[in-house]
């Protein structure tokens, strides 16, 4: 079958450590400070769009963690307050 112009982009999962994430944000940091003798800048936008996509992904990580965190403590603290008066 024929498609008109239309591009499929698939979506996919990679799964990441914190500290793989961060090297990665930081090597594209590093790749797009670069000085490169061309005139023409648009080769960047790509990935300052990827950067920016993946910082808003380490900020919502942090976000859960911390929740995660806020909630394990929490419940720990109310379980220690029932064993108190018992």
């Amino acid at each position: 079958m024929y498609m008109e112009n239309k591009e499929i982009q698939p979506d996919v999962l990679i799964k990441f450590t914190d500290a793989e994430l961060n090297n990665i944000i930081m090597a594209l940091n590093c790749l797009v400070t670069m000085r490169v003798p061309v005139y023409e800048q648009e080769w960047k936008k790509p990935y300052k769009t990827l950067i920016s996509d993946l910082n808003r992904i380490k900020e919502q990580l942090n976000e859960k963690k911390h929740e995660q965190m806020a909630l394990s403590s929490s419940s720990s603290h109310l379980s220690e307050c029932e064993n108190c008066e018992s």
